[in-house]
């Protein structure tokens, strides 16, 4: 009876050691991130992007880098919504290199975008089953950004006022 409640135990372990979800770790993540999304955009021939990213993707490997010398190799279901708002303080507060300053209020909201995106691609892959971010108020900051005032190009302007000018209709009476 002892040799079959230790080949019970085994076998138990075994199933759940198999179904078991592991435990990737941010770095895991970060390099999955950067390997299957990190790409320049591809279009299909109407136009609409299908897969890649407009943005500066050398911009977006740095935001990586730093997210990854913040959470490391922590297994991700340990990073908490605290830790996060954690990191948004600590970020908050240092000093730019470039710029001599604090960063921006949408400084501050691309590094946490990205984050945000990236678990949501660790939940899709199963590897976490609720994005920390859900777990408190929201840290990305939208109302703080400042908004930006685009001005008009001269060319940009004279292309605009040549649009606007009246152009001689036909018009055909019946």
């Amino acid at each position: 009876a002892n040799m079959e409640a230790e080949i019970k135990r085994e076998t138990e372990k075994a199933v759940a050691d198999k179904t078991a979800p592991k435990d990737h770790t941010f770095s895991e993540l970060a390099d999955y991130y950067l390997k299957e999304y990190v790409k320049p955009p591809v279009f299909n021939p109407s136009g609409r992007k299908i897969s890649g990213l407009k943005r500066n993707l050398k911009n977006i490997e740095t935001v990586v880098g730093l997210l990854v010398s913040y959470f490391g190799s922590r297994p991700m279901r340990e990073i908490s919504y605290e830790d996060i708002r954690r990191f948004k303080e600590s970020y908050e507060q240092t000093v730019l290199a470039a710029r001599g300053q604090l960063p921006a209020v949408s400084t501050v909201n691309e590094k946490l975008s990205i984050l945000r995106r990236m678990f949501n691609i660790a939940i899709q892959m199963d590897w976490l089953d609720v994005n920390p971010f859900r777990r408190g108020p929201a840290l990305i900051d939208q109302a703080g950004a400042n908004r930006r005032n685009r001005m008009l190009t001269f060319e940009e302007e004279q292309r605009l006022l040549k649009a606007c000018e009246p152009h001689e209709i036909e018009i055909e009476y019946k």
